[in-house]
């Protein structure tokens, strides 16, 4: 039995790993100052309640058994457009499928300003064009979404109530992508996956912040993040010793970098982010950013590698003069990067020539890459391509560095490993691990017992 109830925890914990993990919205980044998440936003969209189609459906109040002595039903009921329908007019028709010689039905139309409702009026029915035989039918005169009919009768046992108009629900206009259709039931927000709650803003730097769950009235907006990626790293997230703040920090391609400010807003699944609005200005330009080049210092500039870090040649495009006894010594460890005092070049570590570093070096694109782009440098090859990004991620390979590539005219895709594979081979090692519990320990090796 507890075998089996390991299987069973280990499956549940495998779908988490990957809705969660495949959705990205697991594992962020968190701002060590506020304790919220990291966010970026590339512009912000909305969410608007509006008509999705022509709605139908038969109210609960229903005519049954009611003889001509008594109205029925004996309390008032409303009938009215419904909660999903924000028509401004909508359509009831009363339908009777079977009613004695003797029978009434009426009406009162009533006001929720005034919560006042007019004279009854007897509702005149009449044997429909077409319709079955005995059934009689007679539209109620459309009122507007908000108010509603008060109905008795007599004399009818079977009949119902149909409305009828146009249905809302909600679309996310993104910016970034084309509209989509993300409630097409009604306009309650609270039905919405997790992965599109986090997009919504609750409160918070947002234009159309919302804090209810469903909409008072129709064609009302909420904010919606569009291209929203989660922080998954604080690399792109530094502190700022100008602003005192912390800033979003994000390589041009051009050898500068571009400094964001931070806003805050709370989602709609409760999380708080710290997260940047890419749709902004940036707060000023830099030379670099920490942690994603090499020699750029907490103030956003490019600092000298000291000759034993570097080599005396540093600037030339060929460092020297590092001793070592394996080329993993050397800068680089034998891996193609970029030379941080002279951009246009990309160097690596051939090996140890009398227990000093040698180095080879050849041109990059860094020139070719716009501002929307960055440089990318093949460790291995050393061909260099102009990647975009999104959130600090690289998406797509626009340039490479040889002409025969490009006359090829397969450029080589940058590639990420994809976080539900992460989430798969977590599953298999857990996987591997019961399975070992099963045989009686590691490898599978059986437990013997010796008995005298």
């Amino acid at each position: 039995m507890k075998g089996k109830t390991d299987w069973f925890i280990l499956l549940i914990i495998g779908v988490i790993l990957v809705l969660l993990l495949g959705k990205g919205i697991l594992f962020a980044a968190i701002n060590p100052d506020t304790g919220h998440k990291y966010a970026i936003v590339d512009l912000w969209g909305w969410i608007k309640c509006e008509p999705i189609g022509y709605g139908t459906y038969t109210t609960s109040m229903s005519f049954s058994g009611a003889s001509w002595l008594n109205w029925f039903p004996s309390v008032d009921q409303r009938v009215s457009c419904g909660d999903f329908l924000f028509t401004s007019k909508c359509n009831m028709k009363v339908t009777v499928e079977k009613h004695d010689l003797a029978y009434a039905v009426l009406y009162a139309h009533c006001f929720p300003d005034t919560r006042a409702c007019t004279d009854w009026v007897t509702l005149d029915l009449a044997f429909p064009f077409g319709g079955a035989p005995g059934v009689l039918e007679k539209s109620l005169p459309t009122i507007p979404y908000g108010d509603w009919y008060i109905v008795r009768h007599r004399g009818i046992q079977s009949g119902y109530i149909t409305v009828s108009g146009d249905k809302y629900g909600l679309k996310a206009y993104p910016l970034t992508s084309e509209v989509k259709t993300i409630n097409d039931e009604n306009c309650n927000l609270e039905g919405l996956d997790l992965t599109e709650k986090v997009k919504i803003c609750k409160s918070g730097r947002c234009e159309f912040p919302r804090n209810t769950l469903t909409w008072e009235a129709p064609n009302d907006v909420v904010s919606y993040a569009s291209g929203f990626t989660i922080g998954l790293s604080d690399l792109n997230f530094r502190y700022d010793k100008v602003s005192s703040k912390r800033v979003y920090c994000e390589m041009t391609g051009k050898g500068n970098a571009s400094l964001y400010a931070l806003d805050t807003y709370t989602a709609l699944s409760g999380d708080i982010y710290d997260y940047v609005d890419k749709s902004k200005t940036p707060i000023r330009e830099e030379q670099c950013c920490p942690g994603i080049i090499t020699n750029c210092g907490d103030d956003f500039k490019i600092h000298a590698l000291p000759p034993e870090q570097y080599g005396t040649g540093a600037g030339t495009g060929i460092p020297q003069n590092i001793t070592c006894n394996i080329v993993s010594q050397c800068t680089g460890g034998g891996q193609w990067f970029q030379d941080s005092t002279n951009p246009t070049k990309s160097v690596r570590a051939t090996g140890c020539i009398n227990n000093v570093c040698s180095y080879e070096y050849k041109d990059n694109v860094w020139k070719n890459c716009t501002t929307w782009e960055t440089l990318y440098i093949n460790p291995v090859t050393g061909e260099s391509y102009c990647v975009t990004q999104i959130g600090g991620q690289q998406i797509s390979t626009v340039k490479n560095l040889t002409e025969e590539a490009q006359r090829a005219g397969k450029p080589p895709e940058v590639t990420q490993i994809p976080l539900w594979l992460i989430a798969i081979i977590i599953i298999l090692i857990l996987v591997i691990i019961f399975m070992g519990r099963g045989r009686g320990g590691v490898g599978g090796a059986p437990t013997v017992i010796v008995t005298r």
